[in-house]
């Protein structure tokens, strides 16, 4: 046995299972002959420890007896633990969530302890042994987590790896450690590295039965290194995502994690029919407790035709009075509230309003609100559901969706109108980070009297400055720039310089740029206006829309005399 692997292969061979034993076996100090190697999710049952140095102790994962003999230190660490599940050593320790697939511990331990010096020895090894050795994925993985190897090594394991995915072995535990570590580096990866471990991958799953219990979690990493730009690669694992969804009964744990990545890709929907039929079909057979059961119905309900949508809401209804305190509730209630309309005194509805009570704390409880206040009916109800929505609003007001509730309220002719404007002050001021903060102060501005809009108008100063990127930025400026003073123009303007250069333009930006130039003009400031205008000519001769928007800017801007001559503004 001159060569260390052989060593090795002779070590797990072995009868016993004693480390200690193992190691002067191995020729080697059971003190530190295992440095390098974790016992997490390990059995040491029986195993006196003492004086020997191991990686891990994640005792919450090792399994001992009354036998087990460790250094004093690690006494009462371990029996502060709960015993976890007895793994032998020689085991595979497999996480479902996420492929944390940990290989051969015990043959990664001796590879750890007898690594010859030469790391170059070890991937000839690799090279040339047959992948279908059972210690070969193990010998990968110990030299990829290695710190000593190169880059230049790293590329040769990589590509060993991908080639290998498709043997008939690579199917076992410790080949998905090996996908896994793969996979990880794959988005680092030239184009062409990354090509090879897609297709490598794709022929490896289409190897796999459709049972198999971490396909759809492979197939999700590599869907998500596709799925950003049109590829052959991502037409291809776009169809084996769609073609497994039919193939697998609709019985595999992981059926709606894939189809929720097909169905939530704008880009193309290659199968979308196909999409919408697995999904019927898996939402009347699968158990209404699987976490994906409510996110798949809410996406698909409103894309059938009605004998099939009648079918669904049916059990719908049944999952809503099940479910009162799933988290997903409100979606599945809205949706079937659109694909069914809520009537007062139906079942839907009690089942809304009694919800309410319950959950106030939830950042959909607006939205359920809304939608009772807003079916018609009895009018004692209504005014009911009034009151329930200002005291929630009152008591709530750092809810996501204080703002809808509020604005509901607000149009309805049955409210009081001062009590809630007094509210609003209070939240504007109290919730300045809220998303819904622009729609409470457009609303409060434009009902306000000249003393309140002072007040706001120092608050709508803050809040542009710090929220350039919020979609109603524009209407707030807007708004304040129409009615601030002259010491406040320069302020504005800077404001409104940044928000354009870093916004593509529209009709939207028009108006800003409009109301711009009505400020620049009056400050005699037309000159920087019409040097930045011409710089986002020449960065937009690209856009269709924003070339025709900004060739009418520059065209008025020369009428003027205002653009430099230097600059061109005819678009190719």
């Amino acid at each position: 046995m001159n060569h260390w692997l052989d060593k090795v292969v002779s070590l797990l061979n072995a009868d016993t299972a004693d480390l200690r034993e193992l190691a002067r076996l191995a020729g080697g100090n059971p003190r530190n002959f295992y440095v390098g190697t974790s016992l997490d999710g390990g059995d040491i049952s029986g195993q006196d420890l003492r004086g020997m140095r191991f990686t891990g102790w994640r005792h919450s994962n090792i399994k001992k007896d009354n036998l087990t003999v460790v250094d004093p230190g690690l006494v009462d660490d371990l029996e502060d633990q709960e015993a976890s599940e007895a793994l032998p050593l020689s085991g595979s320790k497999i996480d479902r969530e996420d492929l944390d697939i940990i290989a051969d511990t015990r043959a990664i331990g001796i590879v750890s302890a007898l690594r010859s010096q030469s790391i170059e020895d070890e991937i000839a090894w690799l090279e040339r042994e047959n992948p279908d050795d059972d210690l070969w994925p193990s010998i990968w993985q110990s030299l990829w987590n290695s710190t000593e190897t190169t880059p230049e090594e790293q590329k040769i394991l990589f590509k060993l790896g991908v080639t290998n995915l498709g043997i008939e072995k690579s199917r076992f535990p410790v080949w998905l450690g090996v996908w896994r570590k793969l996979a990880k580096h794959a988005k680092g990866l030239s184009i062409a590295d990354r090509t090879l471990f897609i297709v490598n991958t794709s022929s490896w799953l289409q190897g796999l039965s459709p049972s198999f219990p971490y396909w759809a979690a492979c197939w999700r990493k590599t869907w998500r290194l596709v799925r950003t730009r049109p590829s052959p690669q991502r037409l291809a694992v776009e169809r084996q995502g769609t073609d497994w969804l039919g193939a697998t009964n609709f019985d595999h744990a992981g059926w709606a994690s894939v189809w929720r990545e097909l169905w939530d890709d704008k880009s193309g929907r290659d199968s979308e029919f196909n999409l919408i039929e697995y999904a019927f079909g898996w939402l009347l057979k699968a158990d209404m407790s699987h976490r994906g059961w409510a996110s798949v119905y809410a996406r698909i309900i409103l894309a059938l035709d009605h004998s099939r949508s009648v079918d669904l809401t049916a059990r719908a209804l049944q999952w809503i009075d099940e479910n009162r305190d799933d988290y997903t509730w409100p979606v599945v209630w809205l949706r079937t509230n659109e694909a069914m309309p809520v009537e007062r005194g139906g079942s839907l509805f009690r089942d809304g309003y009694n919800w309410l009570p319950e959950h106030e704390d939830h950042e959909a409880w607006p939205l359920v609100w809304q939608t009772l206040y807003q079916t018609e009916g009895d009018p004692r109800q209504h005014h009911e559901l009034s009151q329930i929505g200002l005291s929630w609003l009152n008591r709530k007001l750092s809810n996501r969706g204080w703002h809808r509730a509020w604005s509901t309220l607000l149009a309805s002719s049955d409210s009081d109108v001062q009590d809630l404007t007094e509210l609003a002050f209070h939240w504007l001021r109290s919730e300045t980070n809220s998303k819904g903060w622009p729609y409470v102060w457009l609303a409060l501005f434009q009902r306000s009297d000249s003393y309140s809009q002072e007040d706001l108008l120092d608050q709508a100063l803050v809040w542009i400055g710090k929220n350039v990127r919020h979609q109603l930025w524009p209407m707030v400026w807007q708004e304040v720039a129409g009615s601030a003073g002259h010491n406040l123009w320069e302020d504005l303007s800077q404001q409104a310089f940044r928000w354009l250069d870093t916004t593509r333009p529209n009709k939207v930006w028009l108006d800003v740029w409009l109301q711009l130039h009505k400020i620049e003009s009056g400050a005699n400031q037309q000159g920087r206006l019409a040097a930045a205008t011409s710089h986002w000519v020449s960065s937009n001769k690209r856009d269709t829309f924003s070339r025709e928007l900004l060739q009418r800017l520059a065209d008025e801007l020369n009428m003027v005399g205002l653009l430099p001559s230097s600059t061109s503004t005819e678009f190719p």
